[in-house]
Formats: structure tokens, sequence, C-alpha cells
């Protein structure tokens, strides 16, 4: 997923191609890039997320520390399809105010995995890295989450923003921005495939790989791809079906898989890098 927010000509990565005719359903070529990163870089190391407890106060909770390894399955955006592998969600996504929201309140449930994440820690975060304090919790929510269900993941929430940043600018693309209850209003769209479906969301899934990864984070039900929280967890779970994301090798994988170019996977270093560096 290129990033419909991001590049010049507006071009996500389309992964796979079509993904050989089978979408999302299946799994994502194991091959890897044709160019090492500089110095063959390594994950960025992420901050602590202090979760928030019942008392509201921040108290040392999961690290995030991005590092992934692909595996099968197909991400959104990045299986959208394109020429050259780019996803469709970029070359010009659009908004649409049509779209059911996650939610009808504009608070996210109390069950959301953004909820456990420290607002004190998110507000701060925010101010020095510049990436919207709701879309830091939906990150870092995801990361928490991941930490607790596959300690051997190892997924950083700075990860999930570096995708997040090139992908729709976390959530602020075509006008949109994402509400206190996750949900990014107006909704996101990618341009039409060939297909006639097109890439949804702050992370750009197409409905095939949204279909297989889709997640609820925000507690309420019913999973969005609209709904950051829902759509960095199911992110999170994509990227941690590759194994342990720990190593560098394991990493650039699984953020190959989620869009298919070098530059892709060098460009979310550089972003989740900065971010974690930033944060500290």
């Amino acid at each position: 997923m290129r990033g419909i927010w991001w590049a010049p000509a507006l071009v996500v990565v389309a992964v796979v191609a079509v993904i050989a005719v089978c979408g999302a359903a299946t799994p994502a070529p194991q091959h890897g890039w044709s160019q090492p990163l500089p110095g063959d870089a390594v994950p960025p190391q992420d901050t602590v997320v202090p979760e928030a407890d019942s008392g509201g106060t921040a108290q040392p909770g999961g690290t995030a520390q991005p590092s992934g390894t692909a595996q099968p399955g197909g991400t959104a955006a990045q299986q959208s399809t394109a020429t050259n592998g780019t996803a469709a969600a970029s070359s010009g996504a659009v908004t649409a105010q049509d779209s059911a929201p996650t939610s009808s309140g504009t608070t996210a449930p109390a069950g959301a995995i953004s909820a456990r994440v420290s607002r004190t820690w998110s507000a701060s975060v925010s101010a020095r890295t510049g990436i919207p304090e709701r879309a830091v919790r939906s990150y870092a929510g995801a990361a928490l989450a991941v930490q607790r269900d596959d300690a051997g993941c190892h997924l950083g929430w700075t990860t999930l923003a570096g995708l997040g940043a090139i992908e729709s600018g976390h959530g602020t693309h075509g006008g949109a921005r994402v509400a206190e209850d996750g949900t990014a209003r107006p909704a996101i769209f990618g341009p039409e495939l060939g297909d006639g479906t097109r890439a949804m969301g702050p992370l750009q899934f197409i409905p095939s790989t949204w279909s297989r990864w889709g997640a609820d984070g925000s507690g309420d039900g019913v999973a969005d791809p609209q709904n950051l929280d829902d759509a960095a967890l199911a992110a999170a779970h994509y990227l941690c079906s590759y194994g342990d994301l720990a190593g560098a090798a394991a990493w650039r994988k699984a953020i190959f898989a989620y869009n298919h170019l070098d530059s892709y996977v060098a460009e979310v270093l550089e972003r989740a890098d900065a971010y974690a560096a930033a944060a500290r």
C-alpha cells in the first residue's frame, strides 16, 4: 500500500499485483526485496508504551518494538490490484460521507484497544512526533494487544505508525480525521481496482484481505476497516503472522509483504525510526 495520501503520484503498492488471482486469500509470496536497506538497517526500537490503569495513571506496559516477519495472508492495500505492484489505495484515494460509523457514539467503547493506553503518554508522544493523539492510541493499543496475545511477535507501535503515515497520513487523507471513537470520517477509499473494489480505511485494506484479517479493536462488536483501532489490530495480526519481528530480516520481509516495494520498506523504516527517536 503505497499510501494514497503520501507519494506524489499517489500510488499505493498493490500487494502482489492481484496476488496471482487469489487476492488476500492467497499467501503472499515469500521472496524478499531486490536491494538491501542502507547498512542492512535493523528494525527501529520503540519506546515503552505506558498502559492506563484503573485510576487513569500511566504504568509501565508492553514495549513496542517494531520488526516483523511476514507470512502469507495478503495485507490490505498492498493486495490492492494495480500495475507494477502498486496498490490501489494510492493514486487518488477518495473520501466518502456514506460509510457507516464503527459506533454511533463519539467515544471509543471501554473495551477498545486504545483505551489501554495512557492518555498522558499518548499526548506527549503526539506533541513530539506530530502524529495525531488519537492515532497514537490506536497504534500503541494494537502493539499492546499483540504483545499480550502473541508475545513472540515483538511488533512495535512505531511500525504501525510508519504504515499509517504512508497509507493515509494517519487517517487524514482527503480532509478526513479519526474521531474519538476511532472511525475515520469522511471514510477513506483508494481508487477503483480492476475488479471494481477499492482499498478501504486509514491502513488501506482491500475487501478480500479485510475479510480474512479484519479485527474488532474498538470493542463495539464490528470489524470496520474505517476504524483505526480495528485496522491497526488487523495490520498487527497480519504482520505478526510472519513470526518474530525482532530481527531485521523478518521485519523487512513483513513490511515488504504489506507492500511489495523496496522503497516502501525503506520509507516505513525511516518513519518508524524517526517516530521512535522523537518519542523517547
